[in-house]
C-alpha cells in the first residue's frame, strides 16, 4: 500500500493540497456509507478473514490478553501479505494480465459493496424484499459495478478517485463494523508495521517500481500520486470502527487523524521514493478516537 509517484525515484516530488482531495472524498464517502449502516437493522457477518469469535463485552485488559484479536491479525495479515506477493509476481512475469485482473477483481468488490449497501438501504426505507425487487437490486448492483470499472480507467483522474472511493470506502466501512472489536485495534496496528516493512523491504516497494498504471483497481492515480486501494479501505475502516464501537465524537476524532497523517504522508513521499500509506494516518486516527472516547 505504498504511495509513489511517477516520476523517477529519488527525485523530489511536487505535491501540493490538490493531492489530498482522494482521501477527502474517502472520509465522506465512507461516513455515508457508515450512516446507512447504522440507520439499518441488517446484522452484518463476522468476516470470514477473522474467523476466530471474541469473548462478548470484555474489558481493554481481558480482551487485549485474550489470544483471539491476535490470532485473527495473523490471519488477516497473512492473507494480505500473500495477496502482495502473488499481485507482485503476476506483475513482473505477466505484465498484460495484471490489467485485467485488477478489474475483474475490482469490479467484483464493487458489486458485493452496491448489492450490500443498496440491501441496508431498502431496509432503511423499509422496502420488502420480494424477488422482484432482488433481482433488479443485482442487476442494478452488476450495472453500477462495471460503470465504476470503466471510470476506473478514464482519463480524467477525478473519476478514477470517485470509483476507486465508492469500492474501496464500502468495502472497509464493512470491515470496521462487522469484526470484532480487539482485533480491529490489533489489526490496525498490526497493518501499519507491517506496512512499513512491506513497502521498505517487501513486495509492495517493489511494485512500486513497476508500473502501477496497469495495476489501476489495486490502485488509484491521481495528479502523478498513485494511492493504494488498501489504502481507502483501511482509512474507511478504521472510521467506521470509531463510530460502531465508540462514538460519533470518537469518529470525528478519527476522520481528523486520517486526514493529518495523510498529510504527514504526503511529506514523506515529497522526499522521493514509495511511502507507505497507512502508519501515520491509522496510529494518530486510532489515539485520537481513543482519547476522545475516554473524554
Amino acid at each position: 500500500m505504498p504511495l509513489e509517484t511517477r516520476r523517477k525515484e529519488g527525485a523530489k516530488k511536487e505535491i501540493t493540497i490538490a493531492n489530498v482531495f482522494p482521501v477527502l472524498l474517502t472520509v465522506a464517502v465512507a461516513w455515508a456509507y457508515t450512516l446507512v449502516a447504522v440507520s439499518s437493522q441488517v446484522v452484518l457477518p463476522q468476516p470470514a478473514l477473522t474467523p476466530i469469535e471474541e469473548p462478548p463485552l470484555t474489558r481493554p485488559e481481558e480482551g487485549l490478553t485474550n489470544p483471539a484479536p491476535y490470532l485473527n491479525m495473523l490471519i488477516f495479515i497473512g492473507f494480505v501479505a500473500v495477496g502482495g506477493i502473488i499481485v507482485y509476481l503476476v506483475t513482473r512475469r505477466f505484465p498484460t494480465s495484471i490489467k485485467y485482473l485488477a478489474a475483474g477483481l475490482f469490479g467484483l468488490s464493487g458489486f458485493a459493496t452496491f448489492y450490500l449497501y443498496g440491501f441496508m438501504l431498502m431496509d432503511v426505507f423499509q422496502v420488502d424484499i420480494v424477488q422482484v425487487i432482488d433481482q433488479l437490486l443485482v442487476a442494478v448492483s452488476l450495472a453500477l459495478a462495471g460503470l465504476v470499472v470503466f471510470m476506473l480507467w478514464s482519463k480524467r483522474g477525478v473519476l478514477r478517485v470517485i470509483s476507486a472511493s465508492l469500492v474501496g470506502a464500502g468495502v472497509g466501512v464493512y470491515l470496521g463494523m462487522s469484526m470484532p472489536r480487539w482485533t480491529t485495534l490489533v489489526i490496525v496496528v498490526g497493518i501499519s508495521v507491517y506496512d512499513i516493512v512491506a513497502v521498505y523491504k517487501g513486495p509492495l516497494g517493489r511494485l512500486a517500481q513497476l508500473d502501477l498504471v496497469t495495476m489501476r483497481g489495486l490502485v488509484v492515480d491521481f495528479m502523478d500520486v498513485f494511492l493504494g486501494l488498501g489504502d481507502i479501505v483501511f482509512y474507511s475502516m478504521l472510521i467506521a470502527f470509531s463510530y460502531w464501537h465508540l462514538d460519533l465524537a470518537a469518529a470525528v476524532a478519527a476522520t481528523a487523524g486520517v486526514l493529518v497523517g495523510f498529510g504527514v504522508t504526503l511529506l514523506v513521499l515529497k522526499r522521493g521514493g514509495p511511502a507507505p500509506g497507512l502508519p501515520a494516518s491509522l496510529v494518530i486516527g486510532l489515539c485520537l478516537a481513543l482519547l476522545t472516547s475516554l473524554f
